[in-house]
């Protein structure tokens, strides 16, 4: 199998999987981090942060029905396995963002950087947060006796 096609099994596998793995949150294992509305035409936006054995944050847009644009959504995640980013973008009308999910493991320290626009360019709502997912262990100092 060529390492394009293994990416994308994995990336549609861990998804699903994701999917499955945290159908059973509740309502107390979500997070809403509200967004910054820029334009009288969006009722609320920002991202919702469901914690399970997979944590999921999925970016929101509540706005007038004839609202249109693109959406970027940036996601670094520090952990004591490493670092990694993950990007998601997009167009959406209809007021509303598509269905946009971003998974990962926890524990990790996570910067979340949500733009979203409107056709024209002009800034409809923007996010900046960083959150902590989990206790992160300390590193412990391999010099220490």
């Amino acid at each position: 199998m060529s390492l394009f096609k293994t990416r994308t099994v994995l990336l549609v596998s861990s998804i699903l999987l994701g999917g499955l793995l945290v159908g059973a949150v509740s309502a107390e294992d979500r997070q809403v981090y509200s967004g910054t509305p820029s334009d009288e035409r969006v009722a609320r936006c920002g991202v919702t942060v469901s914690e399970g054995e997979i944590v999921r944050i999925e970016p929101f847009l509540e706005g007038q029905e004839d609202l249109a644009g693109r959406m970027e959504l940036d996601v670094t995640k520090r952990s004591p396995s490493g670092q990694s980013q993950s990007r998601q973008v997009g167009n959406f009308d209809n007021g509303k963002l598509g269905a946009t999910i971003i998974s990962m493991e926890r524990p990790a320290e996570v910067a979340i950087v949500l733009s979203v626009k409107d056709r024209s360019g002009m800034t409809l709502c923007a996010m900046r947060r960083s959150i902590v997912l989990g206790s992160i262990p300390l590193k412990s100092d391999p010099m220490a006796v």
